[in-house]
C-alpha cells in the first residue's frame, strides 16, 4: 500500500461523511406528496369525495397528448381558441403529470334543468378528471419551468407545534400547531365562575381558534362525542352535573342558573378538568335545562352559535370543515403515540392536555424541527383545494353537485404557476450561478416560505399569499442558537435577510420525516392524571357500585358513533317529498322517502306539477290522493 492508497483508506474509514440524502432530489417524493393531500381531502357527509385512482404520467409524448386531450375536452362549444398542446412550446417545463379521477355526489336532492324542465334529482353524482401537472427534478436539484432553471431550497419547519413564550406583546398563552391546510391554535385563557362555598374563582378555560374564528375547545368535543362521550374521550370521570348543591366539604361545586357542576378539590389540580368544568357553565343559558346538556344536539346548536347560527345542521357543517383540517402527512409527521394523532380531535386533546409542556417548547431549538421540499410543493395544492372546500362547507345543505366539482376541479398548470409567483422565490429561485456551486445550491434553507417564519394569513382558511409576506420575524429567530451547531452553517446567512436563510451543514444526519433529531413530543398525561381517576371511590364517597365487570369486559360506550346518526336523521329529514315529472316523456324518476311513486296499476303516476304525497289519506297501496 502506497502513501496515496493510505490516506485513501484512512479518510474512508475514520473522517465523517457528508450526508448522501441532503444532495439527492426524488421525484416520486413529490407524487407521494400529492397523493397524501388528494386522499386527505376526501368526504363522506353532506357530499361524498371518493379518490377513485391515481395515475402518474412519467412519458413526455403521452403528457402531452393527455393534456391535449383534457383541453379539448373542457373546451366550450363556440369556442374556437387553439389548443396550445397542438403546438411546440419554445418555453417548455419537465412536469410529472398526475391524473385523478374523483367520484362525487351530493347526498340530498337538488333542482336540475334540462330541456327547458325542472327537474328533482335524488343523489345526483359524477366522475370527473383532474390532471395536476408536478414539476421534475432535473440536472440534479433544479426544476425547469417555462424554458428558465429554477433552484429549490429546503425549508426549515416546526416538527409540530410552536408557542407565544417569547412574543413581546403576547396577552395570553398560545400553542399552534400547522397542518398542511390551515393552522390550528389553542389559548389558555381564565375564567371567572360562582363556587358556592368560595364566592368568585378563577379556572382554566381552553380555546381555539380555527377558520380564524374563537369558540371553547371543549365545544367542538361535546359536538362531535356528546357530553358523556367527551368525558369518556378525555378520560375525566370526575366531573357530575346536577340540579342540586354537592354537600361534601372536599367538592368544588359551581352554580349558573340552578344547574350545579361539581368536582373533588384534589382533581381539579388537573387544567383539564378546568377546563371542562369551565366550558360546562359557558355553554349554560338562561332557558338551558338539565337534559340539555345531555343531549348532544343542544351542543352542535350551540357550536353553530358560535359561527352566527344556532343550529344543529350549521354544527355538523362546521365538524364536517374541522374534520378536514387534518391531513395524512401532518399525522405521519407528527412524533406521538398513533393513539393521540388518529383525528383532530384526539390532536385537540393533547395539545389541551399537554399545553404546559408544549408552552415551554423553545421556538429556536432546531433539534425540534424538520426539513421539507416535496412537501411545501404539493401544500400549494392543498392550500387551494382547503379554501374551496371550507367555501362549499360553509353553503350547507344549499351545496350542489356542480358546487363540489368546481371546488375540486383546479387548472393542469397550477402548481407550476404558483412556483414561479414572486412570492415564492424565497423557495425556488432563479438560477443565476456564474460558476459551478451546484453543491452548496443544493444545501440552501429558509425558514420562509408557505406555512412559514413571516408568513401572514389572511381571513378565512386560505392562504392568499403563498410565500414571504410582510409579516414581521421575532429577533431571536434571527440570531444563532446553541442548537445550530452541526446542523446549520453558522458562516452563511442569507444577504438581504439575516438570520433567515443559509446553508445546512453537510454532515447533519436526517431521521423520521427528515427530522434533525429523533426527539418525542411531550405525552405524559395519561400517566399524570389518568390514574388516579380510575379509583372512583375517590369522588363518588359512600357509594358503591352496583355490578363488577371482570377485567377487560366493561361496556364500551360508542361515542364515536353518535354524530353519524345524527347526520343521517339529518340528512333523512332534509329528503324531498315532492318529485316533479315530466309529461312529455313520461319517465318519473323521483323519490318520496327513497320510494318511487307508483299507482294502483303498479305503473309510475303521471303527475305534471309540483305536489307532495298526502300521508294522512295515503298508504303503501293506493298513491291516489295529492295536494
Amino acid at each position: 500500500m502506497n502513501q496515496a492508497e493510505f490516506i485513501h483508506e484512512f479518510n474512508d474509514t475514520h473522517r465523517e461523511k457528508f450526508n448522501e440524502d441532503l444532495f439527492k432530489r426524488d421525484n416520486q417524493e413529490l407524487v407521494d406528496s400529492l397523493r397524501l393531500i388528494v386522499e386527505s381531502i376526501q368526504r363522506d357527509k353532506y357530499f361524498t369525495l371518493k379518490l377513485l385512482s391515481f395515475e402518474t404520467i412519467w412519458d413526455y409524448e403521452q403528457i402531452y397528448d393527455t393534456l391535449r386531450s383534457h383541453t379539448e375536452m373542457r373546451k366550450k362549444k363556440n369556442d374556437q381558441t387553439p389548443n396550445q398542446f397542438n403546438f411546440v412550446n419554445i418555453k417548455d417545463s419537465d412536469i410529472i403529470l398526475c391524473k385523478i379521477r374523483w367520484f362525487i355526489q351530493h347526498n340530498g336532492s337538488e333542482r336540475v334543468e334540462a330541456d327547458g324542465k325542472t327537474y328533482i334529482v335524488q343523489n345526483p353524482n359524477k366522475e370527473i378528471e383532474v390532471l395536476v401537472a408536478l414539476p421534475r427534478f432535473v440536472r440534479g436539484y433544479y426544476f425547469r419551468l417555462n424554458g428558465n432553471y429554477y433552484s429549490t431550497s429546503f425549508q426549515i419547519v416546526d416538527g409540530s407545534t410552536y408557542n407565544n413564550a417569547q412574543a413581546s406583546n403576547s396577552r395570553t398563552d398560545t400553542v399552534t400547531l400547522k397542518t398542511m391546510f390551515t393552522p390550528t391554535r389553542i389559548f389558555r385563557t381564565f375564567r371567572e365562575f360562582h363556587e358556592i362555598h368560595m364566592g368568585n374563582m378563577k379556572v382554566i378555560e381552553y380555546v381555539a381558534n380555527i377558520f380564524n374564528n374563537t369558540v371553547n375547545a371543549m365545544f367542538y368535543l361535546f359536538s362531535q362525542f356528546g357530553m358523556y362521550g367527551a368525558c369518556e374521550f378525555l378520560e375525566i370521570h370526575c366531573v357530575a352535573i346536577s340540579s342540586q348543591p354537592n354537600p361534601y366539604e372536599d367538592f368544588l361545586c359551581f352554580e349558573k342558573n340552578g344547574i350545579y357542576v361539581s368536582c373533588p378539590r384534589e382533581f381539579f389540580k388537573d387544567a383539564m378538568v378546568q377546563s371542562l368544568v369551565a366550558s360546562i357553565l359557558d355553554g349554560i343559558y338562561k332557558d338551558t335545562t338539565l337534559n340539555d346538556l345531555f343531549n348532544q344536539r343542544y351542543w352542535l346548536k350551540t357550536l353553530g352559535m358560535a359561527y352566527k347560527n344556532a343550529d344543529i345542521n350549521k354544527g355538523l357543517f362546521v365538524l364536517d370543515s374541522v374534520d378536514g383540517i387534518y391531513d395524512k402527512i401532518t399525522e405521519r409527521d407528527l412524533h406521538l403515540k398513533e393513539e393521540d394523532k388518529g383525528d383532530v380531535y384526539e390532536l385537540f386533546r393533547w395539545m389541551c392536555r399537554e399545553f404546559s409542556a408544549l408552552k415551554q417548547k423553545e421556538n429556536t431549538d432546531v433539534r425540534t424541527k424538520r426539513i421539507r421540499l416535496a412537501d411545501y410543493v404539493s401544500a400549494l395544492y392543498a392550500v387551494k383545494l382547503n379554501s374551496n372546500m371550507y367555501r362549499i362547507s360553509d353553503m350547507g345543505k344549499r351545496v350542489t353537485l356542480m358546487n363540489v366539482i368546481k371546488a375540486v376541479y383546479t387548472q393542469p398548470m397550477f402548481i407550476l404557476n404558483s412556483l414561479t409567483n414572486a412570492n415564492m422565490t424565497n423557495l425556488v429561485s432563479y438560477r443565476d450561478l456564474v460558476n459551478d456551486g451546484d453543491a452548496s445550491t443544493a444545501l440552501r434553507y429558509t425558514y420562509k416560505g408557505i406555512s412559514g417564519l413571516g408568513e401572514k394569513s389572511k381571513a378565512g382558511p386560505g392562504i392568499k399569499d403563498q410565500g414571504t409576506s410582510t409579516g414581521s420575524v421575532q429577533k431571536n429567530y434571527r440570531y444563532i442558537d446553541p442548537s445550530h451547531l452541526g446542523i446549520i452553517d453558522m458562516d452563511t446567512s442569507s444577504n438581504s435577510d439575516p438570520g433567515m436563510g443559509g446553508i445546512l451543514c453537510p454532515l447533519t444526519k436526517l431521521y423520521q420525516d427528515h427530522s434533525f433529531t429523533e426527539y418525542e413530543e411531550p405525552d405524559t398525561w395519561r400517566e399524570q392524571y389518568g390514574k388516579d381517576q380510575l379509583d372512583r371511590s375517590k369522588f363518588k364517597p359512600n357509594c358503591t357500585q352496583p355490578i363488577n365487570f371482570k377485567p377487560g369486559k366493561e361496556p364500551v360506550l360508542p361515542y364515536r358513533e353518535f354524530r353519524g346518526r345524527i347526520e343521517r336523521e339529518e340528512l333523512e329529514i332534509s329528503r324531498l317529498h315532492c318529485p316533479v315529472h315530466n309529461i312529455h316523456t313520461g319517465s318519473i324518476e323521483e323519490f318520496a322517502n327513497d320510494k318511487k311513486i307508483m299507482g294502483n296499476d303498479n305503473k309510475p303516476v303521471t303527475i305534471g306539477s309540483l305536489f307532495t304525497l298526502n300521508e294522512e289519506d295515503n298508504d303503501d297501496d293506493d298513491f291516489g290522493d295529492y295536494e
